[in-house]
């Protein structure tokens, strides 16, 4: 009898211990902070002035804006395939350029933009 009423005693006070270690061990990782979002690496194209023959390139990263000429000779790829400055729209995502300068483009290729980065589950 003794033993049994032991067991009765020792479950009675182990299972309110564990449930107070299982709390405590939750709220410690409820107090880390959340990580970071992940880094937005896009590239977009931000306007078109067919016209005047520039695009404005934002790059995501630092949130920068570049200006840079298509003339003749620059070599446009749209969606794969070979383009006109006038088939490039805001909002697309550059794949790859090559500069002429700091100011002309020699090439660049664009599609659409992947979806914005998320954050991690």
């Amino acid at each position: 009898m003794k033993s049994v009423r032991l067991r009765f005693l020792t479950a009675a006070w182990a299972f309110p211990l564990l449930c107070m270690a299982g709390m405590a061990n939750s709220l410690g990782a409820a107090a880390k902070p959340p990580p970071p979002p992940p880094v937005d690496t896009r590239i977009l194209i931000k306007s078109v002035d067919a016209a005047g023959g520039t695009i404005v390139i934002e790059t995501m990263r630092h949130g920068t804006l570049r200006t840079y000429k298509l003339d003749s000779v620059s070599a446009i790829e749209v969606n794969k395939v070979p383009g006109k400055i006038t088939d490039i729209k805001p909002g697309m995502q550059v794949r790859d350029s090559v500069e002429r300068d700091d100011q002309t483009l020699d090439s660049i290729a664009v599609g659409k933009a992947d979806p914005k980065p998320v954050a991690p589950k």
